[in-house]
């Protein structure tokens, strides 16, 4: 017989790890007078989760030698299953429990509409020429899949609406610009210099 070792896949081969692991192995002693030898059984306590046999070994052991960890069980007692009128909802921010999961594809696809109306789409030399140029700009790539699944989702709203603010002329929906910022209204100086002059 070959020994293959002892150690024990718990995390592969079960669904729990046990609460007691107990090595057994046999031992040969000499017998006195008799110069006989004789196989002794030993348990070897290698884990115990309740804190009261571990290290211990027993000879022959017995039902009894591990009466300290079954009295520690919940044997018979109460069981408290899963509450599920309860949930860790509360640990979280309401902005973070919402639903991102396809922020990023939306994001995408943003993008890419921007650069379609923006003369920057379709497969001719001229538009994938700009079109390289715009992403290597604002992000850093020309990989469709490194914008699509790599960079972070922060990142990749900053980059969209430095996009947007060079093609559109205004931030994106994500960044609203503040009061008084980028507006399309032509300044009326004639009646700014009338308004200092009566001041005056």
């Amino acid at each position: 017989m070959i020994e293959v070792g002892k150690k024990i896949a718990a995390e592969k081969n079960f669904a729990y790890e046990p609460s007691l692991l107990v090595e057994m192995f046999a031992d040969q002693t000499k017998v006195a007078k008799r110069g006989k030898k004789k196989v002794v059984n030993r348990a070897l306590v290698l884990k115990d989760r309740g804190h009261t046999l571990n290290g211990r070994e027993f000879v022959e052991p017995k039902f009894a030698d591990f009466l300290p960890h079954i009295k520690r069980l919940n044997i018979g007692g109460d069981h408290a299953g899963i509450d599920e009128t309860r949930n860790s909802a509360a640990l979280f921010p309401k902005d973070e429990r919402s639903d991102t999961r396809y922020d990023r594809d939306i994001i995408v696809e943003k993008i890419t509409a921007l650069l379609t109306e923006h003369g920057h789409g379709g497969t001719s030399k001229e538009a994938t020429a700009s079109r390289h140029e715009l992403l290597k700009r604002h992000f850093k790539t020309v990989s469709k899949t490194e914008i699509e699944k790599k960079i972070p989702l922060d990142e990749l709203r900053l980059a969209y609406n430095r996009l947007h603010i060079e093609l559109a002329g205004a931030p994106c929906s994500y960044f609203p610009p503040e009061p008084g910022e980028f507006t399309d209204e032509i300044p009326n100086f004639d009646a700014h210099g009338a308004s200092s002059a009566a001041h005056h």
